[in-house]
């Protein structure tokens, strides 16, 4: 296509010099390159096929991100301290190939959501327990704890939830629009202010990317609490217009262990001799205890 235009032009312009040889033409300004005209995809018309699993994890293992946890074996127990992480979840699985473990100690803070469902895979396929050991935050909380057979939270340890793949969802929402609205929006400002040179398709292909990584983490988070026998909702109630106010100062949330059994977590443990969460457990992450009212 470009060629066809090249050629058309270079025509033109010998016919113009042709017509101008043969007369007192006036001088014409010297040309000015065309200014680049870019158009903001629309949601609506763009084709966003959902990656397969083997694409997205050949993607997230290119760029792992964070270090890597430090994991160990005590008896029957692993130790895992960290982020979800790629060498997190290959040595879950290694170990549990070779047999003999019954429990996943946990520290986390969180990591990457996918490495969070892939480790709750393992913990819950081979009916390990789980034991919080201080905390438990994000993806650790959102796939990896209500994996467990049983859930244990050791004294002075916290679980804390502050959203997943879908809180983009409930944000779009309540500003009227979609999710995949806003991704483009934020992401159409961001390409041409940081790269002005990438054309029309460039763009395109950069948003269409993006949001097909998000909403296929959303489709294999649903199966997977859908595998376990987990409310999805308790990974976003935090969001729920009664509780975001108070959710969103807090930086995130944490439930009774009665509330729990609420979605779906049964035969969770708090060791303490206190009541959970402890005052030195919400030390550790500023947490709002909600309470479930509509489960």
């Amino acid at each position: 296509m470009q060629r066809v235009l090249f050629v058309v032009t270079a025509v033109v312009a010998l016919l113009v010099f042709a017509a101008c040889s043969d007369c007192d033409c006036p001088d014409e300004p010297p040309a000015t390159p065309e200014a680049r005209v870019i158009v903001k995809p629309d949601a609506d018309a763009l084709e966003i096929p959902l990656l397969s699993e083997s694409e997205l994890e050949a993607s997230l293992r290119s760029f792992p991100g964070g270090a890597p946890p430090v994991v160990s074996v005590e008896g029957t127990s692993v130790n895992y301290s960290g982020d979800m992480h790629p060498e997190g979840y290959d040595t879950l699985l290694r170990l549990a190939e070779q047999g003999g473990i019954s429990e996943l100690v946990i520290s986390s803070l969180g990591g990457e959501v996918y490495w969070g469902m892939k480790i709750g895979e393992i913990v819950y396929e081979n009916g390990w327990d789980v034991r919080v050991r201080g905390l438990c935050f994000s993806s650790c909380a959102n796939y990896v704890f209500p994996a467990g057979r049983n859930k244990i939270i050791e004294n002075g340890g916290i679980v804390g939830w502050h959203g997943s793949t879908r809180q983009s969802q409930f944000f779009a929402e309540q500003q009227g629009t979609s999710s995949r609205q806003q991704i483009i929006d934020s992401l159409f400002l961001a390409l041409q202010e940081g790269a002005g040179d990438l054309t029309q398709a460039e763009i395109n292909e950069a948003i269409v990317s993006n949001i097909a990584l998000v909403e296929t983490r959303i489709s294999l988070e649903a199966a997977y609490y859908e595998s376990i026998g987990v409310d999805a909702d308790i990974s976003v109630y935090g969001f729920f217009p009664q509780h975001f106010a108070t959710a969103a100062a807090a930086g995130g949330w944490t439930f009774t262990l009665a509330d729990m059994a609420k979605f779906g977590l049964e035969g969770v443990i708090y060791e303490g001799s206190d009541a959970y969460p402890s005052d030195r457990a919400r030390a550790l992450l500023s947490l709002v205890l909600i309470e479930v009212d509509d489960r």
